[in-house]
C-alpha cells in the first residue's frame, strides 16, 4: 500500500520487515522487481526476478499464490529479456508462464512476437493465432506479424502478411487501418487511399480512418 501511494521510504522499510519475517516468501522480491522494471532499472529488476524464481523452487505454502508468483516472475523476466532483445531467454520464460496459465492470450501473444523476432516465423504466427483465439480483442495475428517483419527489414514478408490478414477478413476495420498506416509509411499513397476508402465504407465515423485519410490528402498536396 505504501508503494502504491508513492510512499517509497516506509514501503521499503515494510518490505525489509517482510523479508525478515518470511525469508522464503518470493512476493517481496517480485514487488521490488516490478517497481524497478517500471523505472527502467533492468539490472536490478532482473536480479530480483531471478531471486524470486529461485525462491519459488522450494515455496509450497500456498499453491494458488505460487501460481500467481510464477506468472509474475516469468512475465517480468521475459519483459526484461525483450527490452534487451534476448529473444531465446524471453521465449523460455514465456513458455513457463504458459505452462502455469495455458489460457492466457497475452502470454501467447508475447511468445509469438518473441518467436518471430528470433527468426521462427511460422511458429510465431501459430502462437499469435492461439492468442487471438483466447482473447478476441488482440490484433489479427498476420497484422502483428507484418509489423514485426517490417521491424526486421523484411518488407515483402510484411506486405504478404498484411494481404493475408485483409483477404481473411475484409470487414476487420483494425486490420484495414493498420495496413493503410503501413502503406503510408512506405510511401504507397495511392494504395493507402484505396484501403482507407474501404475502411470508411465500413465505418464512416472511424476517427483513425478519417485521420489517416486527412494525412494522405495532405501528403498528396490536397
Amino acid at each position: 500500500m505504501y508503494i502504491l501511494t508513492g510512499q517509497n521510504a516506509p514501503g521499503r522499510a515494510s518490505l525489509e520487515r517482510s523479508v525478515r519475517a518470511q525469508p522464503g516468501d518470493p512476493e517481496t522480491y517480485l514487488i521490488l522487481a516490478d517497481q524497478l522494471y517500471a523505472q527502467g532499472r533492468l539490472i536490478e529488476a532482473e536480479a530480483l526476478y531471478d531471486k524470486a524464481i529461485r525462491k519459488l523452487e522450494s515455496y509450497s505454502q500456498n499453491q494458488k499464490r505460487k501460481r500467481s508468483f510464477v506468472i509474475r516472475a516469468r512475465a517480468g523476466r521475459a519483459a526484461v529479456a525483450a527490452v534487451r532483445q534476448d529473444w531465446p531467454a524471453a521465449i523460455d520464460d514465456l513458455k513457463e508462464w504458459i505452462a502455469a496459465a495455458p489460457d492466457t492470450g497475452n502470454a501467447f501473444h508475447r511468445l509469438g512476437r518473441a518467436q518471430i523476432m528470433n527468426g521462427n516465423a511460422e511458429e510465431g504466427v501459430r502462437s499469435l493465432t492461439k492468442a487471438k483465439e483466447l482473447e478476441s480483442s488482440l490484433p489479427n495475428p498476420n497484422v502483428t506479424a507484418a509489423l514485426l517483419f517490417e521491424q526486421l527489414g523484411d518488407r515483402e514478408q510484411a506486405r504478404r502478411r498484411f494481404r493475408q490478414a485483409i483477404e481473411a477478413d475484409r470487414t476487420d476495420l483494425r486490420s484495414l487501418v493498420a495496413y493503410a498506416q503501413w502503406l503510408i509509411q512506405v510511401g504507397e499513397l495511392e494504395n493507402s487511399k484505396k484501403v482507407l476508402a474501404e475502411a470508411r465504407r465500413l465505418d464512416p465515423d472511424s476517427l483513425e480512418a478519417l485521420t489517416l485519410s486527412g494525412v494522405v490528402a495532405k501528403m498528396g498536396g490536397k
